[in-house]
Protein backbone atom coordinates (compact mmCIF):
# COMPACT_ATOMS: atom_id res chain seq x y z
CA UNK A 1 0.00 0.00 0.00
CA UNK A 2 1.83 3.68 -1.04
CA UNK A 3 2.25 6.68 1.21
CA UNK A 4 -1.39 7.99 -0.96
CA UNK A 5 -3.54 4.93 -0.36
CA UNK A 6 -2.18 4.79 3.48
CA UNK A 7 -3.26 8.47 3.42
CA UNK A 8 -6.64 7.83 2.34
CA UNK A 9 -7.26 5.62 5.12
CA UNK A 10 -6.82 7.67 7.16
CA UNK A 11 -10.22 9.92 6.05
CA UNK A 12 -13.12 10.44 8.41
CA UNK A 13 -11.13 9.92 11.73
CA UNK A 14 -12.19 13.45 13.74
CA UNK A 15 -12.61 15.15 10.85
CA UNK A 16 -8.59 15.23 10.21
CA UNK A 17 -6.89 13.28 7.25
CA UNK A 18 -9.16 13.69 4.86
CA UNK A 19 -7.43 14.14 1.12
CA UNK A 20 -8.57 16.81 -1.05
CA UNK A 21 -10.00 16.02 -4.16
CA UNK A 22 -7.56 18.08 -6.08
CA UNK A 23 -4.30 15.74 -4.39
CA UNK A 24 -6.07 12.32 -5.40
CA UNK A 25 -6.38 13.70 -9.00
CA UNK A 26 -2.61 14.57 -9.06
CA UNK A 27 -0.43 12.34 -7.27
CA UNK A 28 2.48 13.25 -8.87
CA UNK A 29 2.22 16.52 -6.77
CA UNK A 30 2.76 17.18 -3.58
CA UNK A 31 0.49 15.63 -0.86
CA UNK A 32 -1.82 17.79 1.24
CA UNK A 33 -3.75 17.02 4.09
CA UNK A 34 -6.70 18.99 5.24
CA UNK A 35 -7.55 19.50 8.18
CA UNK A 36 -10.87 20.74 10.20
CA UNK A 37 -9.80 23.50 12.94
CA UNK A 38 -13.65 23.28 14.46
CA UNK A 39 -15.23 23.95 18.17
CA UNK A 40 -15.32 21.21 20.15
CA UNK A 41 -17.75 21.01 23.33
CA UNK A 42 -17.23 19.27 26.34
CA UNK A 43 -20.41 18.17 27.82
CA UNK A 44 -21.13 16.39 31.26
CA UNK A 45 -22.60 13.02 31.10
CA UNK A 46 -22.56 13.39 27.30
CA UNK A 47 -18.71 13.35 26.25
CA UNK A 48 -17.52 15.66 23.50
CA UNK A 49 -19.31 16.85 20.74
CA UNK A 50 -17.64 18.21 17.72
CA UNK A 51 -19.25 21.07 16.06
CA UNK A 52 -20.49 19.89 12.53
CA UNK A 53 -19.23 23.13 10.78
CA UNK A 54 -17.95 26.35 12.39
CA UNK A 55 -20.54 29.28 13.07
CA UNK A 56 -20.77 31.90 10.56
CA UNK A 57 -20.18 34.19 13.43
CA UNK A 58 -18.69 34.42 16.35
CA UNK A 59 -19.41 37.31 19.06
CA UNK A 60 -17.20 37.75 22.34
CA UNK A 61 -18.11 40.37 24.87
CA UNK A 62 -16.41 41.38 28.38
CA UNK A 63 -17.48 43.93 30.15
CA UNK A 64 -16.20 45.59 33.41
CA UNK A 65 -18.86 46.14 36.18
CA UNK A 66 -17.94 50.12 37.61
CA UNK A 67 -20.59 51.79 38.74
CA UNK A 68 -20.91 55.67 38.51
CA UNK A 69 -22.63 58.49 41.07
CA UNK A 70 -22.99 62.04 40.38
CA UNK A 71 -22.93 64.40 43.75
CA UNK A 72 -22.23 67.67 44.03
CA UNK A 73 -18.67 67.20 44.72
CA UNK A 74 -17.79 65.49 41.30
CA UNK A 75 -18.33 61.60 40.33
CA UNK A 76 -18.01 59.07 42.45
CA UNK A 77 -16.96 55.94 40.63
CA UNK A 78 -16.53 51.91 41.92
CA UNK A 79 -14.97 49.12 40.89
CA UNK A 80 -16.53 45.66 40.96
CA UNK A 81 -14.46 43.81 38.79
CA UNK A 82 -15.62 42.10 35.40
CA UNK A 83 -18.83 40.62 33.80
CA UNK A 84 -18.67 37.12 32.70
CA UNK A 85 -17.71 36.67 28.89
CA UNK A 86 -20.47 36.57 27.30
CA UNK A 87 -20.13 34.55 23.39
CA UNK A 88 -22.34 34.54 20.75
CA UNK A 89 -22.25 31.94 17.88
CA UNK A 90 -24.68 32.50 14.93
CA UNK A 91 -24.81 29.70 11.97
CA UNK A 92 -26.53 27.11 10.39
CA UNK A 93 -25.80 22.97 10.92
CA UNK A 94 -25.66 22.60 6.90
CA UNK A 95 -26.03 19.45 5.42
CA UNK A 96 -26.35 17.84 8.62
CA UNK A 97 -29.92 19.50 8.43
CA UNK A 98 -32.40 19.33 11.74
CA UNK A 99 -30.32 16.02 13.20
CA UNK A 100 -27.19 18.69 13.63
CA UNK A 101 -29.83 20.69 15.71
CA UNK A 102 -31.02 17.62 17.87
CA UNK A 103 -26.81 16.83 18.43
CA UNK A 104 -26.56 21.00 19.69
CA UNK A 105 -29.86 20.84 21.59
CA UNK A 106 -28.35 17.45 23.08
CA UNK A 107 -25.58 19.65 24.60
CA UNK A 108 -27.76 22.52 25.40
CA UNK A 109 -30.24 20.47 28.36
CA UNK A 110 -27.43 17.89 29.14
CA UNK A 111 -28.02 18.78 32.65
CA UNK A 112 -31.17 17.75 32.75
CA UNK A 113 -30.83 14.10 30.96
CA UNK A 114 -27.43 13.59 32.88
CA UNK A 115 -29.09 14.32 36.10
CA UNK A 116 -32.45 12.39 34.84
CA UNK A 117 -29.90 9.05 35.00
CA UNK A 118 -28.26 10.16 38.27
CA UNK A 119 -31.91 10.21 39.88
CA UNK A 120 -32.74 6.72 38.92
CA UNK A 121 -29.49 5.07 40.34
CA UNK A 122 -30.53 7.28 43.59
CA UNK A 123 -33.68 6.03 43.54
CA UNK A 124 -32.32 2.62 43.50
CA UNK A 125 -30.30 2.57 46.44
CA UNK A 126 -33.75 3.82 48.14
CA UNK A 127 -35.67 0.94 47.15
CA UNK A 128 -33.18 -1.41 48.82
CA UNK A 129 -33.23 0.44 51.70
CA UNK A 130 -37.09 0.34 52.08
CA UNK A 131 -37.00 -3.32 51.02
CA UNK A 132 -34.30 -4.02 53.37
CA UNK A 133 -35.37 -5.90 56.80
CA UNK A 134 -32.75 -3.60 58.65
CA UNK A 135 -30.58 -0.81 58.36
CA UNK A 136 -28.04 -3.63 58.56
CA UNK A 137 -29.40 -5.71 55.86
CA UNK A 138 -28.95 -2.40 53.53
CA UNK A 139 -25.59 -1.33 54.84
CA UNK A 140 -24.75 -5.31 53.61
CA UNK A 141 -25.53 -4.98 50.20
CA UNK A 142 -25.28 -1.39 49.52
CA UNK A 143 -22.59 0.05 51.92
CA UNK A 144 -19.57 -0.98 49.41
CA UNK A 145 -21.07 0.82 46.79
CA UNK A 146 -22.14 3.74 48.43
CA UNK A 147 -19.05 4.86 49.77
CA UNK A 148 -17.35 3.69 46.21
CA UNK A 149 -19.42 6.77 44.90
CA UNK A 150 -18.42 10.43 44.35
CA UNK A 151 -20.32 13.42 45.68
CA UNK A 152 -23.40 13.26 43.56
CA UNK A 153 -24.00 16.05 41.13
CA UNK A 154 -26.64 18.90 41.19
CA UNK A 155 -28.43 20.11 38.24
CA UNK A 156 -26.40 23.49 38.95
CA UNK A 157 -22.83 21.70 39.16
CA UNK A 158 -23.46 20.16 35.33
CA UNK A 159 -24.59 23.34 33.78
CA UNK A 160 -22.33 25.38 34.65
CA UNK A 161 -19.11 22.93 33.81
CA UNK A 162 -19.33 23.09 30.12
CA UNK A 163 -16.59 23.94 27.73
CA UNK A 164 -16.03 25.25 24.75
CA UNK A 165 -12.63 24.19 23.35
CA UNK A 166 -11.36 26.45 19.64
CA UNK A 167 -8.21 27.00 18.27
CA UNK A 168 -6.30 26.92 21.71
CA UNK A 169 -8.83 28.77 23.87
CA UNK A 170 -10.83 26.91 26.55
CA UNK A 171 -13.77 28.78 27.82
CA UNK A 172 -15.71 27.12 30.78
CA UNK A 173 -19.01 27.67 31.98
CA UNK A 174 -23.17 27.53 30.94
CA UNK A 175 -25.51 27.66 28.25
CA UNK A 176 -28.07 31.12 28.50
CA UNK A 177 -29.92 29.95 25.75
CA UNK A 178 -30.88 28.40 22.35
CA UNK A 179 -32.56 29.44 19.42
CA UNK A 180 -33.40 27.29 15.92
CA UNK A 181 -34.71 29.18 13.22
CA UNK A 182 -36.10 27.46 10.44
CA UNK A 183 -37.12 29.80 7.34
CA UNK A 184 -36.99 29.43 3.61
CA UNK A 185 -34.80 32.72 3.01
CA UNK A 186 -32.07 30.65 4.43
CA UNK A 187 -33.13 27.91 1.65
CA UNK A 188 -35.74 24.59 2.44
CA UNK A 189 -33.95 22.37 4.85
CA UNK A 190 -31.65 24.87 6.14
CA UNK A 191 -31.76 25.10 10.19
CA UNK A 192 -30.10 28.18 11.81
CA UNK A 193 -29.53 28.08 15.73
CA UNK A 194 -28.30 31.18 18.03
CA UNK A 195 -26.21 29.93 21.11
CA UNK A 196 -25.44 32.36 23.98
CA UNK A 197 -22.61 30.95 26.17
CA UNK A 198 -21.47 32.36 29.39
CA UNK A 199 -17.98 31.72 30.08
CA UNK A 200 -16.74 32.09 33.87
CA UNK A 201 -13.32 31.11 33.02
CA UNK A 202 -11.31 31.30 30.08
CA UNK A 203 -7.99 29.75 29.77
CA UNK A 204 -4.93 29.12 26.95
CA UNK A 205 -3.94 30.97 23.67
CA UNK A 206 -5.01 31.39 20.54
CA UNK A 207 -2.24 32.48 17.96
CA UNK A 208 -2.17 33.95 14.25
CA UNK A 209 -3.59 31.10 12.06
CA UNK A 210 -3.77 32.93 8.06
CA UNK A 211 -0.16 33.15 6.02
CA UNK A 212 -1.08 37.06 6.01
CA UNK A 213 -1.09 36.97 10.39
CA UNK A 214 1.82 39.16 11.16
CA UNK A 215 3.20 39.25 14.71
CA UNK A 216 2.44 42.79 16.41
CA UNK A 217 5.09 42.18 18.99
CA UNK A 218 7.48 39.88 20.74
CA UNK A 219 5.42 37.48 23.30
CA UNK A 220 6.48 35.57 25.94
CA UNK A 221 6.20 31.65 24.85
CA UNK A 222 3.91 30.21 27.80
CA UNK A 223 1.72 33.50 27.26
CA UNK A 224 1.01 36.55 24.53
CA UNK A 225 1.45 38.46 26.91
CA UNK A 226 3.67 40.84 25.04
CA UNK A 227 7.90 41.40 25.86
CA UNK A 228 8.18 44.72 23.71
CA UNK A 229 6.89 46.26 20.38
CA UNK A 230 8.68 45.33 17.40
CA UNK A 231 10.23 47.57 14.93
CA UNK A 232 8.07 48.14 12.11
CA UNK A 233 9.52 46.46 8.95
CA UNK A 234 8.42 44.57 6.14
CA UNK A 235 7.59 41.66 7.94
CA UNK A 236 6.18 43.31 11.30
CA UNK A 237 3.77 46.26 12.91
CA UNK A 238 4.40 48.02 15.92
CA UNK A 239 1.96 47.11 18.77
CA UNK A 240 0.68 50.77 18.71
CA UNK A 241 0.53 51.35 14.97
CA UNK A 242 1.61 54.81 15.58
CA UNK A 243 5.18 54.36 14.03
CA UNK A 244 9.03 53.08 15.48
CA UNK A 245 9.43 51.32 17.93
CA UNK A 246 11.60 53.45 20.50
CA UNK A 247 13.27 52.34 23.24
Amino acid sequence: MGFLDTLGSLAGTDGNGQMPDIISMNPDRPVGVRKRDVIVWSVPGVGYIQMYVNPQQMQISEKKVISRQRTKGGYVVQYWGEEPITIKLDGTTGASGVEGINILRRAYRAEQDTYRATANVLQSYLDSLLNAQSISDFSLVKGTEIANQTMVPTLGSMALSVELFYQGWLFRGYFEDFVVTESVSNGVGIFSYNITFIALEKSGIRNNFMPWHRAPARTYKDSDNPIGVNVADSDHTPLSYKGEYIP
